[in-house]
């Protein structure tokens, strides 16, 4: 187990759907020996299902209680916290990101995303939909604006991008 005293800040992970964000953060909280926070699982136990959330509601409405939840987060002890993908597209939150001195872009090429996301049959991606190519390349200044550093995981184990991350702020 890996001690770092001078850490003080959150780390937050930020970048498209099906790189990864959840996995590292649970091996970079383990290795900080922090506490880690996931937004969307957070926001499903307030509020449900995100993909009926977002039927019902509308994206602007998930992305409203998405900066909520995040804006809390950032507020507590620290943490390694992990985003949802969408979390740059909503000017507030990026606010709140462009703030923080730790926020990790785990970027990855579009045709390693989809080929995660087709083989992750455990979880429902709502904006997983024929707009994926122009959704991924509309966010990647957002998240190129907010990322204090960043980390090419397309050929990368989990473990390997969470001791990047280390390194990096060790």
């Amino acid at each position: 187990m890996i001690q770092f005293m001078a850490f003080s800040n959150h780390f937050i992970l930020i970048g498209f759907m099906g790189v990864g964000k959840t996995s590292v953060s649970k091996v970079l909280a383990s290795q900080l020996s922090l506490p880690v926070h996931d937004t969307d699982a957070l926001i499903i136990g307030q509020h449900g299902n995100i993909s009926d959330l977002i039927a019902s509601k509308g994206e602007a409405f998930f992305r409203e209680i998405e900066c909520t939840v995040f804006s809390e987060l950032i507020q507590r002890p620290p943490a390694v916290i992990s985003t949802g993908g969408g979390i740059v597209t909503h000017g507030p939150s990026r606010q709140l990101l462009e703030a923080l001195p730790n926020v990790i872009w785990l970027q990855a090429s579009l045709d390693v995303i989809e080929a995660r996301i087709k083989n992750d049959v455990n979880n429902v991606r709502p904006l997983a939909d024929a707009g994926i190519r122009d959704r991924y390349l509309s966010r990647q200044r957002f998240y190129e604006a907010c990322a204090s550093f960043t980390v090419h995981v397309d050929a990368l184990s989990v473990e390997e991008v969470a001791e990047k991350i280390i390194n990096r702020y060790g």
